[in-house]
């Protein structure tokens, strides 16, 4: 998973989620995972693409991390994915 954003010259960003140490944007970004879980469970099986609706906001407090406060602050996030291979959903 990636967090994306535009640079102020229109250039997009990204870093790895998982490299990050930010507490609030590690639950976020986890929040929007289990959102999407929830979503795909209700799908049929087959390939979907899927996105967010809307975006949620987070903030990136300067006591969690003064350099992603520093370099982002607040932010909006939201999931895009391809949901394939439903292979865990029961045959019953």
């Amino acid at each position: 998973m990636k967090y994306i954003w535009t640079e102020a010259d229109g250039r997009a960003s990204s870093i790895r989620e998982h490299g990050t140490n930010v507490p609030s944007a590690r639950k976020r970004f986890l929040n929007e995972v289990s959102q999407a879980k929830t979503f795909v469970e209700a799908l049929p099986a087959g390939t979907h693409a899927i996105t967010s609706k809307r975006g949620e906001g987070g903030y990136n407090s300067k006591s969690e991390s003064t350099n992603w406060f520093l370099a982002i602050g607040g932010y909006t996030s939201w999931g895009r994915g391809l949901c394939k291979d439903q292979a865990w959903r029961s045959s019953s």
